[in-house]
């Protein structure tokens, strides 16, 4: 009996197959075709709408609820592209429920009136302008660029009551036919389909340009493609005193001065910068930590640098400490060379007091470049950081207020600075601004 079991079992699995007709696997509808799935053809990264729905995820979390978020722009090199990612970030924030998505109309109404293009570059100040006029409380822009084996997607949203940056969100995207089919009919780098105001035909397609080349001359043009495979966005008319020639590698690091005499943004990947032939650092150089160097001491003594830590380290959102009692931080100085000094002494007293999560804390608990060594910067080193980097375009400051160390006569108030207009201001030390860690070798 179990031997006829056995071999009646898969005459009946045979039967069944052939009575369902014809396989799901090549069934076909005359009507319209099947929707093609996004295929891997063998780069690494994570699919688009994946990382749209992280990003979505991320806004959810880190911005109040309720916030009206307003889409601006998405740069890339098709306005397809740029439309695909936008309506796909809208859709996943509007099903979340928990931010309120500025409507399309008057977005693009502003848009026309500012001469924005969707898929165009567009800087920080001429988003808020848009999340001004629009009355939203954070913007939303990004870019996505070819860099050959994979994509990058940037997503940034920028709170608007505080001016930091809430949510910065970098992902390698992985190629499939549908993404090379929205670039295929988009215009170029700049957006001049957008700017034109027509698009493709329907059912035609418009060629992806092939990425920018360096003129006979060695000159790089905005718009064009860098040699770290980005946008150039800024070329300066005569070179920086402070020019930084690219590393025996022939790579160019963010921060330092480009083929074009402009301010490189962005690199592929992280290279370090290795000091010159004489072992000296230059302000805009890449220093051992990771960071940037924004000081050169003229003075023998224990340390000769000042090094910034990079952007990604950076906390938008911090208290200097507590004021429920006046926590007085005495003997803070607020010269150059004061900041370690300073970080020490507040870690002491916070500790007395059982302070936890403060910007002096922040910068101490931070390991960064094989780097432990991070502290709080004083007064004047923090105006240096201004007048040295962020005034230059150089380190991805935002235009908000940054903690130093030094506490002012007030025990209650500890200075700050602008980075929007560079003023230093008395602050309480209950206010929540920005820290960027330094050190010091």
């Amino acid at each position: 009996m179990k031997r006829m079991f056995f071999a009646i079992l898969p005459l009946i699995m045979v039967m069944g197959c052939a009575s369902s007709g014809t396989p799901a696997a090549t069934a076909t509808n005359n009507n319209s075709a099947p929707a093609a799935a996004p295929t891997n053809n063998g780069s690494s990264g994570i699919d688009l709408d994946t990382a749209i729905k992280e990003a979505a995820l991320q806004m959810d979390e880190r911005l109040p609820g309720g916030t009206e978020v307003a889409l601006v722009s998405l740069a890339s090199s098709s306005l397809q592209l740029s439309e695909y990612i936008i309506n796909r970030l809208e859709a996943a924030l509007v099903d979340s429920r928990t931010l309120v998505v500025v409507d399309r109309a008057n977005l693009d109404k502003v848009r026309a009136e500012q001469n924005l293009q969707l898929s165009g570059e567009i800087s920080d100040e001429s988003a808020k302008e848009v999340g001004q006029l629009l009355g939203a409380g954070a913007i939303v822009t990004g870019s996505f660029t070819n860099l050959g084996d994979m994509y990058i997607l940037n997503l940034k949203a920028i709170n608007m009551k505080t001016a930091a940056v809430a949510v910065s969100y970098p992902a390698d995207i992985a190629k499939n036919t549908r993404i090379e089919t929205l670039l295929a009919m988009g215009g170029d780098a700049t957006g001049s389909v957008a700017a034109s105001g027509n698009r493709p035909a329907s059912g035609g397609t418009q060629a992806a340009p092939p990425p920018a080349q360096a003129p006979a001359a060695g000159e790089y043009r905005v718009g064009g493609t860098g040699p770290a495979g980005g946008l150039i966005f800024y070329s300066a008319d005569s070179a920086r005193a402070e020019a930084t020639p690219p590393p025996v590698d022939g790579k160019y690091l963010v921060g330092n001065m480009g083929p074009a005499s402009g301010v490189v943004f962005h690199s592929v990947a992280l290279v370090t910068t290795l000091p010159p032939v004489g072992g000296e650092y230059r302000v805009g150089d890449t220093g051992p930590g990771g960071g940037i160097i924004f000081y050169i001491n003229p003075q023998a003594g224990p340390w000769k640098y000042l090094e910034a830590a990079p952007a990604e380290t950076e906390w938008s959102s911090i208290t200097w400490s507590s004021n429920n009692n006046a926590t007085n931080i005495a003997g803070t100085g607020v010269a150059i060379g004061t900041g370690k000094r300073n970080t020490e002494t507040i870690l002491r007293v916070l500790t007395e007091k059982r302070e936890n999560d403060r910007a002096a804390q922040f910068c101490d608990s931070l390991e960064y470049g094989e780097y432990a060594d991070w502290f709080l910067p004083s007064k004047d080193e923090l105006n240096l950081m201004y007048t040295n980097l962020k005034a230059k375009r150089i380190g991805g400051f935002s235009d908000t207020l940054y903690w130093s160390s030094s506490q002012t006569n007030n025990i209650w108030n500890s200075w700050a600075q602008n980075f929007g207009d560079g003023r230093q201001e008395e602050q309480s030390k209950s206010n929540t601004y920005s820290v960027r860690a330094i050190r010091q070798f």
